[in-house]
């Protein structure tokens, strides 16, 4: 990926063609979770959970990304580089549904089935902004640009991760919003109000393979 119109990544979950036995057909679609199929390997009308068999994430190869092993520091980059951390969790966090879980019609998915408005009506991320629906991007793929929230490993104040920009010179991790809109989607999520550090090192250490979907911009600095 060359990175133009100033993409910094694209990612999303994989899609799939499968016929046969019920059961497997099934499992194939829901991984076992409920709340994806009927049971007898048909997709609900109304979908409220999301499991993928997997996906994928390109980067920009010819950015200049700040690698820092460390997923529980703050410490932003220098130089105009930008942070690989922050956008490879920003990535993952649409191929696990954020954005895209958009189920197999029209807005019956577990994401594009609460929203209402250009705004997103997830309890859970309602709760986590004061109760009000948390307005959307233009494409209903991210929140609003600029939207904030507090970060999870801190509660210090910070633009959310998934908001659809990022500059140099910046670290985002996932804030309480992010994280609500995965639970929205239909992960069950149990983090403590400071988070383990392997909170940061599964999300970052996913491998998933696949077709791209939604991408993230940057803006210079």
């Amino acid at each position: 990926m060359d990175g133009s119109g100033g993409t910094l990544a694209s990612a999303g979950p994989w899609g799939y063609s499968v016929s046969g036995v019920t059961a497997f057909v099934d499992n194939v679609l829901s991984r076992g979770e409920s709340g994806i199929t009927d049971g007898s390997g048909s997709r609900l009308s109304t979908e409220t959970d999301f499991a993928p068999g997997g996906g994928s994430i390109v980067f920009d190869t010819s950015e200049s990304w700040f690698y820092n092993s460390d997923v529980n520091s703050t410490t932003a980059p220098t130089g105009g580089q930008m942070d690989f951390l922050s956008t490879a969790m920003h990535e993952l966090a649409h191929v696990l549904g954020f954005g895209t879980a958009d189920g197999g019609g029209s807005n019956d998915g577990s994401w594009s089935g609460k929203i209402s408005s250009g705004a997103f009506t997830g309890a859970f991320s309602k709760a986590s902004n004061g109760g009000s629906n948390v307005s959307l991007d233009g494409g209903n793929g991210h929140w609003a640009d600029g939207t904030t929230s507090v970060r999870h490993l801190d509660g210090v104040s910070q633009e959310a991760n998934m908001d659809p920009t990022t500059t140099s010179n910046e670290r985002k991790l996932f804030t309480n919003l992010d994280i609500m809109g995965l639970r929205d989607v239909g992960w069950e999520i149990n983090v403590s109000a400071v988070p383990e550090p392997s909170f940061y090192a599964t999300v970052f250490g996913l491998v998933l393979l696949g077709f791209g979907l939604v991408r993230r911009r940057k803006l210079q600095a």
